[in-house]
């Protein structure tokens, strides 16, 4: 404002300034809401986080694996609460995938309109004393089927109908009952997705894999491969985490040229860069995808969706 008043320019460029300021601070991914996140949400959401000890956690089967981490089933032996926990493998890369999948899922956690359509995180805690990468726990929700599963089934949408409280009819054929399993899901998905956007987030391992079915809802698990552009974290400018079925042709959610900055730096230059970049096209192509699985039977298939396979 003292420069705009120093080259002679008037009021009415005086409040074109101040109307700018103030839409760059609320602008996607949002300044403000950034401020607040890493002062009073982080403090609060550190203080409410639950604790969890080794000697209480019984693991039980295993529900799940990937190239850096196993989940399984298990109970908190001290309440009887049956939880979800993620324990990262002894392969490179695993021990910094696993801390920012916590630190991604605490930021998850203290956005509660975010959190809705996420696996319900709980907490960490350490298998051995002093290690530097923690066992992730969430809470156990009946159903915990993917949606990947449920696409394998070639009388598919039957059974899916009723677990998403969809009231189908016996004269319904399968195009009607297919694109009302397709709508409920596709809306939660995007809904979703378009929160995680909303603070920064950009999922990047959009799959049916990870859409789990907890109640009556398909929820977003998984999010190892996920960055925050608010603060950095996870993101590497020369290097992309994806899965090659459902990941857009660019494979980077920024061209490679955009510079790493410091968490601070990053937090206030983010709406450029979300206006620049658009990285949330990422998750919109792989959201895509998932959409045509749903709509289209030929594309189910376990391998259709590889870089080889037919719809390729």
């Amino acid at each position: 404002a003292y420069y705009v008043k120093s080259y002679g320019y008037g009021a009415e460029a005086e409040l074109a300034f101040y109307v700018f300021c103030a839409y760059y601070l609320v602008a996607k991914p949002g300044v403000l809401s950034w401020l607040f996140d890493q002062t009073f949400a982080r403090a609060a959401g550190t203080a409410l986080e639950k604790k969890f000890d080794v000697q209480n956690i019984v693991r039980g089967r295993r529900l799940g694996a990937g190239s850096f981490g196993t989940v399984f089933a298990a109970t908190d032996s001290s309440t009887g609460k049956e939880l979800v926990i993620k324990i990262a493998k002894g392969v490179q890369g695993s021990s910094e995938l696993q801390n920012a999948e916590a630190y991604i899922n605490r930021r998850i956690a203290r956005a509660p309109l975010v959190a809705a359509g996420c696996a319900p995180f709980l907490g960490t805690y350490v298998e051995v004393e002093g290690a530097r990468t923690p066992c992730l726990v969430w809470a156990y929700q009946p159903g915990e089927t993917s949606l990947e599963e449920y696409l394998g089934d070639r009388n598919f949408p039957l059974g899916l109908e009723d677990a998403l409280g969809i009231n189908a009819r016996d004269s319904d054929d399968d195009a009607k009952r297919v694109n009302r399993v397709a709508k409920k899901i596709m809306r939660d998905l995007l809904s979703t997705t378009a929160a995680l956007h909303d603070i920064g987030i950009v999922h990047r391992d959009l799959k049916p894999a990870n859409l789990v079915l907890m109640g009556n809802k398909f929820k977003l698990v998984d999010f190892g491969a996920a960055c925050d552009l608010r603060t950095g974290e996870n993101y590497d400018p020369e290097q992309g985490l994806l899965d090659p079925n459902y990941s857009p042709p660019e494979q980077f959610i920024m061209p490679e040229k955009t510079p790493a900055a410091p968490p601070f730096v990053a937090g206030f230059l983010s709406p450029f860069l979300w206006t620049l970049g658009q990285p949330q096209l990422f998750d919109s192509y792989s959201a895509g995808l998932i959409l045509l699985q749903l709509g289209v039977p030929q594309l189910r298939g376990k391998n259709v969706m590889a870089p080889n396979g037919a719809f390729q």
